[in-house]
């Protein structure tokens, strides 16, 4: 036998739960169990943070999209099971998430950081606008990828502003506890050199090596000068206005003979 307290039921009330024929629809839903009967899989209580939905089930943790039920993010395998949804998922003001599991664990999943990386990537996009960036987010694990293709750029230092904007990205990473894993690859071209570069972490140690040299031929040179990228551009302005001109200007009648 389990007492409570009467102060353990100060929010309950009379008021039942809201039926169909009340005027409320299913939304969306979701099905953890796949159709087969498995207790051990059963979800905890959906938790509203930071404006998505977050369920527990068996050894993972699932983010929802709190308007359409599409899962953005799943955690890695935890070290023990939800507990048949019992224990809900909880969070502090920090946004860090908090899951109990067998075994008497509670487990810290660090809070979202795409904002920030999002801050920081527009930063170096305003020096650099060619550089382009999809992130792969997940609840404890997140893929950052950053590229450029065959994009012209003066600056002779970039690979080392390159190395200083990911030491302070990986600073930000680290004091979330993260586990920062840089792999950076690339070819950049200098003084008719092509050069292939590769940037490696160890920890929030950063460096770049050149892994490869090799001279660049003159159709290369050509076709990656930015002067032959404009002057090409100009020439497909014209003729695009030609065949405008062409098409608005109204032409004579002409006559058969």
């Amino acid at each position: 036998t389990m007492l409570f307290p009467a102060s353990a039921f100060a929010g309950a009330t009379n008021a039942p739960t809201p039926t169909l024929d009340e005027g409320t629809s299913l939304k969306w839903s979701y099905d953890f169990q796949s159709g087969t009967m498995d207790f051990s899989r059963a979800p905890t209580v959906p938790a509203l943070i930071n404006d998505a939905i977050y369920v527990g089930s068996a050894n993972k943790v699932y983010r929802f999209n709190k308007d359409t039920g599409k899962i953005e993010a799943t955690s890695p395998e935890l070290p023990g099971r939800m507990g048949y949804g019992t224990t809900p998922v909880t969070s502090d003001e920090e946004g860090n998430i908090y899951v109990f599991v067998t075994g008497s664990q509670v487990v810290k999943l660090t809070p979202d950081l795409k904002q920030t990386i999002n801050q920081m990537i527009s930063v170096l996009q305003e020096d650099y606008p060619f550089i382009r960036y999809d992130i792969q987010e997940g609840i404890m694990e997140t893929t950052i990828s950053l590229f450029a293709y065959q994009s012209a750029c003066s600056d002779s230092l970039f690979l080392d502003h390159l190395k200083q904007w990911l030491i302070q990205l990986t600073r930000v990473l680290y004091a979330h506890h993260c586990i920062v894993t840089i792999h950076c690859n690339g070819t950049i071209i200098q003084d008719g050199i092509a050069r292939e570069f590769c940037l490696l972490n160890k920890g929030e140690e950063i460096q770049y090596k050149i892994t490869a040299e090799k001279a660049v031929t003159f159709v290369q040179h050509v076709m990656f000068s930015p002067w032959w990228r404009g002057s090409l551009t100009i020439i497909l302005l014209i003729v695009l206005i030609w065949l405008v001109w062409e098409q608005l200007t109204p032409q004579p009648a002409g006559q058969l003979f």
